[in-house]
């Protein structure tokens, strides 16, 4: 558990230290979820290839898993342990969504779908958060918001069909 909160301690640091504290909560939330809430996942989801920025900076890692091998947190990281143990404590019925979080235009690959159902943002905050299902490539729309249009397309193309027929 102890190594668990470092990884989250860290990588909040490294993603999320001039944010305010809901969207500090959230990014750790984020974390938890894609280990999907198990104190022993949070190391190796933090530490997978392209999953947060500063995981790229082998410097960076290193040092981290220096910090989580002595089990020290330094002083400018004591801070954001109570926001990590805040997020811990959320309820199991209360626990959020969503998966991914980004800067609005950072990536060419993928991008949060601003109108999903599970996109949230926070003032004062430069991220949007959203679940799997609002994760598209830039330029097109959600999966069931385009298979809705699309079945729409389709039923009224039908009944176009029915109203020609019967006259």
């Amino acid at each position: 558990m102890i190594e668990a909160v470092l990884w989250l301690v860290i990588n909040l640091y490294h993603e999320a230290r001039v944010e305010p504290v809901e969207a500090q909560i959230a990014v750790v939330q984020v974390c938890l979820r894609r280990a999907n809430w198990m104190p022993e996942n949070v190391s190796s989801v933090i530490q997978r290839p392209y999953q947060f920025s500063w995981t790229a900076d082998r410097k960076k890692l290193a040092e981290a898993r220096q910090l989580v091998i002595k089990s020290k947190v330094p002083g400018r990281m004591k801070k954001l342990v109570r926001v990590v143990y805040r997020a811990l404590s959320v309820p199991f019925y209360d626990r959020p969504i969503q998966t991914h979080y980004q800067i609005p235009g950072s990536s060419k690959k993928w991008t949060c779908w601003p109108g999903g159902v599970t996109t949230k943002t926070f003032p004062g905050s430069g991220h949007v958060f959203c679940g799997d299902m609002d994760v598209v490539r830039p330029g097109r729309m959600p999966k069931y918001i385009r298979r809705r249009a699309e079945h729409r397309a389709w039923r009224e193309k039908k009944s176009k069909r029915i109203e020609i027929g019967g006259c």
